[in-house]
């Protein structure tokens, strides 16, 4: 090799050292950034957390203050309630709508351990009636009362004809079958049929 060469090699392992070493200090100088920034979060964090605590603490000291002052108020006179005033509370109670959530979730659970009662109560009232025989058929089954026969028209020719219900009428034929006829026929529904 020439000098020149050498040279230029030189000069390019010093400007890939020095490339090397520029990328190697942005590189650290990032770290550390990202490092004092992840610390920044923490504490942040950390104060967070803490200013909800005190803040939470603080209105727990306010609430509990109002209701040692209402108490105090209260030590030195009871409270008259007229009529009025006890309407005007029934009154603000009914149209309160301020219900928690635990209400009602306890309102939804007493419902369901309502419906719950039921269904066990209807399982053992079934369970007990069919284990033991039946006394008494009448107290059992009970068939709906027969709708009166439709009243027709003088001079109808089905006053001679049974009525079966949902206007089909009957009529025993001499030859022993018997003649239908359907007084009201729907679509595609025969008007007379013999079986």
């Amino acid at each position: 090799m020439t000098e020149e060469e050498d040279k230029l090699a030189e000069e390019a392992t010093v400007a890939e050292a020095e490339a090397k070493a520029k990328a190697d200090e942005e590189a650290k100088a990032a770290e550390a950034l990202l490092q004092e920034q992840e610390i920044d979060y923490k504490t942040l964090k950390t104060l967070a957390e803490a200013e909800k605590v005190r803040a939470d603490a603080a209105e727990a000291l306010i609430i509990k203050n109002k209701s040692i002052a209402k108490r105090k108020e209260g030590d030195g006179e009871t409270p008259v309630l007229s009529e009025k005033r006890v309407s005007e509370l029934i009154q603000q109670a009914l149209t309160s709508q301020d219900v928690s959530p635990e209400a009602t979730a306890l309102a939804e659970a007493q419902k369901n351990l309502r419906v719950i009662q039921a269904k066990n109560a209807e399982i053992a009232r079934a369970l007990k009636n069919k284990s033991t025989p039946v006394k008494d058929v009448a107290e059992s089954h009970r068939d709906g009362e027969q709708a009166p026969a439709p009243k027709l028209p003088e001079g109808s020719p089905l006053k001679s004809y049974k009525h079966e219900g949902g206007g089909i009428y009957s009529k025993k034929l001499a030859n022993g079958k018997t003649l239908y006829i359907n007084s009201k026929p729907g679509m595609g529904e025969q008007k007379k049929w013999v079986k």
